[in-house]
């Protein structure tokens, strides 16, 4: 639903594989869940375009299986993911609803709920979700980063460099530089 404001780059892909700083948001949340099988979830007609890559495509899940009888944590694709995301939203744990100011920002679900919001999730309608489960389960506010236009992946571009240049294992030198080459 809040796709449309990445318009026309969403026409082409899904948000959660636009860059900010030296990767996907995909890549990021992913790097933040290692242990998890990661799926993505995205608009009928961006499946193609996904699956084209080097991620996995559609729906996301638990750990090391896709099985739909298994708990699922749902993590919206327009977020900035920083290295304390697993801390604060865990793939484990009872159904939970995670939201910032008017987003959802993720969604641990099982069983029936499973179902529902992986439909309507599809169908891009958070608010389904939210309005559905919001009365039956815990819903915790979080403080985390969510894009919300195109100029904002520009606004944070910076930022996410650096991060990600600081996530990046340390191997010492690599390689022979030319005599000729001048290194400041």
């Amino acid at each position: 639903e809040k796709n449309e404001a990445f318009l026309p780059i969403a026409y082409m892909r899904p948000v959660f594989d636009l860059l900010c700083g030296t990767m996907s948001l995909f890549r990021k949340i992913a790097a933040v869940y290692p242990g998890c099988a990661h799926r993505q979830l995205c608009r009928p007609y961006l499946t193609r375009a996904a699956a084209s890559h080097e991620t996995p495509s559609l729906v996301g899940g638990g750990r090391d299986s896709g099985s739909p009888s298994e708990r699922v944590l749902f993590i919206n694709g327009r977020i900035l993911a920083s290295d304390s995301l697993a801390d604060e939203i865990s793939p484990e744990g009872e159904d939970e609803l995670f939201v910032s100011g008017d987003d959802l920002i993720a969604a641990r679900l099982s069983g029936p709920r499973l179902t529902m919001a992986t439909k309507w999730l599809a169908e891009q309608d958070s608010r389904s979700v939210v309005a559905s489960f919001a009365r039956e389960l815990p819903v915790r506010r979080v403080d985390i980063t969510t894009l919300n236009f195109v100029w904002d992946l520009i606004r944070h571009n910076g930022d996410q460099i650096v991060a990600d240049f600081q996530r990046i294992p340390r191997t010492g030198e690599r390689g022979i530089i030319h005599p000729a080459a001048t290194v400041y």
